[in-house]
């Protein structure tokens, strides 16, 4: 099955731009061969793969989190265990593992120093930091973008019928936190971006099941990029590319 989703792949025009998860998805099935129905078992329910350290695989699953060692004898930790992961995102620098995970499709972020204690158990929790904090009340996070603009990262979240960006405050912060709202789009997203145009100009471009519309940061104007007259889209691939749509 995996073999077949590798060759459709491989022979679109999907390959022609640049996508870090079709590496994940080489990585896996050369797992799947090495160790047979060891892993094979675990595919049934992976929502994700998340490439970290350059050679680990962090796996989000419909039951948990877990980690997938290949520095040493591929072995697999359960990280969390009894929530679902539907998106990762690690910011080693932050010290942060970003989410949209559980029932609700919370933003949650976990601290890297506490999933670490988990697999090499010699840190001791002092009780005064938590495993976890969530990002505001926030429910119904379709998908995340992390884009990084001068010295500021921005945290772009697709809810069902919003948009939110978040800017990280460094210490004493040390947070996302709310730097813009669009409460009220003309369609649902699906899927966002931000980009730099002009050096300066930011915009937020999302996809929806109608086409790609974009949000200018300033003026909040909202200006549909492209809307297909007939093609609606049920699903989109969150490895996108929205370069070639604002060139």
């Amino acid at each position: 099955m995996f073999r077949q989703i590798l060759m459709k792949i491989m022979h679109s025009n999907l390959m022609h731009r640049k996508f870090e998860n079709i590496k994940n998805v080489l990585i896996v099935i050369y797992y799947v061969q090495l160790y047979g129905v060891c892993f094979s078992n675990l595919f049934s329910f992976i929502n994700l793969i998340f490439l970290f350290k350059g050679v680990n695989l962090l796996i989000g699953t419909e039951n948990g989190l877990m980690l997938l060692d290949r520095s040493g004898e591929g072995k697999v930790y359960s990280l969390i265990k009894g929530r679902r992961f539907e998106q990762l995102n690690v910011l080693e620098s932050q010290n942060i593992l970003l989410t949209i995970s559980g029932k609700k499709n919370k933003i949650r972020l976990y601290y890297l120093s506490f999933l670490k204690n988990k697999i090499v158990k010699t840190q001791t929790n002092d009780g005064k930091r938590p495993a976890f904090i969530n990002l505001g009340e926030l429910q119904g996070a379709k998908h995340f973008k992390i884009v990084k603009y001068e010295r500021i990262k921005f945290l772009i979240v697709a809810l069902n019928d919003s948009i939110e960006v978040y800017a990280w405050a460094p210490k004493p912060y040390h947070k996302f936190m709310t730097f813009k709202v669009f409460s009220q789009l003309t369609y649902s997203p699906l899927l966002v971006d931000l980009t730099i145009e002009e050096g300066s100009r930011l915009k937020v471009i999302y996809g929806s099941k109608y086409g790609f519309h974009a949000i200018d940061l300033d003026t909040s104007n909202q200006i549909d990029i492209y809307l297909p007259s007939q093609v609606m889209f049920d699903h989109l691939l969150f490895i996108f590319n929205f370069d070639f749509l604002v060139k």
